[in-house]
């Protein structure tokens, strides 16, 4: 009935309110509720921290334990402070987390609802080679797809893979070296990021542009 509805609604802002995170140490009870319930009172705050922080989330210990729509929720931000590359690397992790306690599904499987906002599309075909093509997260026929789109700057449609080819933003505290920012300037405005090569002057996608302002 209503007044029911009222009294859960009331407990959960209550729950809600004990948990509000103030950084990427004790964001992850209000990530998880964030994620999969409907908690308006914490998802500004989390998404802060995820965007600002994203780094020390993926690093922290917790992180592995965390559920597939938290990790859908955080690979949906516009903005991080990683790569995407190092995105990748940290849900490949999670994934073979999962696979250590429960081997009947594949890496795939794991990430079938996270893929879809993983932006593949930003990779070098190095990146492609070195640290997608031996997870097996990918068949071998979206491989040939995803390199011959990267390489001919095309979209890329494939079920389950995202098509989007640009660059998440970054967040507004994010510091960027001024070397490298202006490398990175000028890669985007040529049009021929990401390149992965072994040059200081040009893009390299393995290398993180991003440290966080401390607070």
């Amino acid at each position: 009935n209503i007044v029911s509805i009222s009294s859960q609604s009331q407990l959960v802002k209550k729950a809600c309110s004990l948990i509000v995170p103030k950084s990427a140490n004790d964001v992850f009870p209000a990530l998880l509720c964030v994620a999969n319930i409907s908690c308006p009172e914490l998802e500004s705050e989390v998404t802060k921290i995820i965007q600002e922080e994203t780094q020390a989330l993926l690093k922290s210990e917790y992180f592995l334990d965390l559920d597939s729509k938290s990790l859908e929720f955080i690979s949906r931000q516009e903005k991080l402070s990683v790569t995407e590359l190092e995105l990748w690397r940290a849900l490949v992790r999670w994934a073979q987390n999962k696979a250590v306690t429960n081997s009947n599904k594949t890496l795939r499987q794991y990430l079938q609802f996270i893929l879809p906002y993983v932006r593949l599309l930003t990779f070098s075909p190095e990146d492609v080679s070195k640290e997608v093509i031996w997870t097996k997260i990918l068949k071998s026929d979206e491989v040939v797809e995803l390199l011959s789109a990267i390489a001919s700057k095309h979209t890329l449609n494939l079920p389950g893979l995202c098509s989007n080819q640009k660059l998440r933003e970054q967040p507004d505290n994010a510091i960027i070296d001024p070397f490298i920012k202006e490398i990175f300037k000028i890669c985007i405005d040529s049009g021929n990021f990401p390149f992965t090569v072994n040059n200081p002057g040009v893009c390299d996608s393995r290398i993180s542009i991003y440290t966080t302002k401390e607070t």
